[in-house]
C-alpha cells in the first residue's frame, strides 16, 4: 500500500487530480501529526 501511494506520488496526472490531493493532503497530515507528537 505505502509503495503504491509512492508510486502514484510521481505520477503527474494524479497530482491534478482533485480526489488524489484529497487523500494526499490527508495522508501527509496524518503523517505529520505523528511525526510531531514523538
Amino acid at each position: 500500500l505505502f509503495t503504491g501511494i509512492l508510486e502514484h506520488h510521481f505520477i503527474t496526472e494524479d497530482v491534478f487530480d482533485p480526489v488524489w490531493l484529497r487523500i494526499n493532503g490527508a495522508f501527509l497530515l496524518g503523517v505529520i501529526l505523528i511525526l510531531a507528537s514523538t
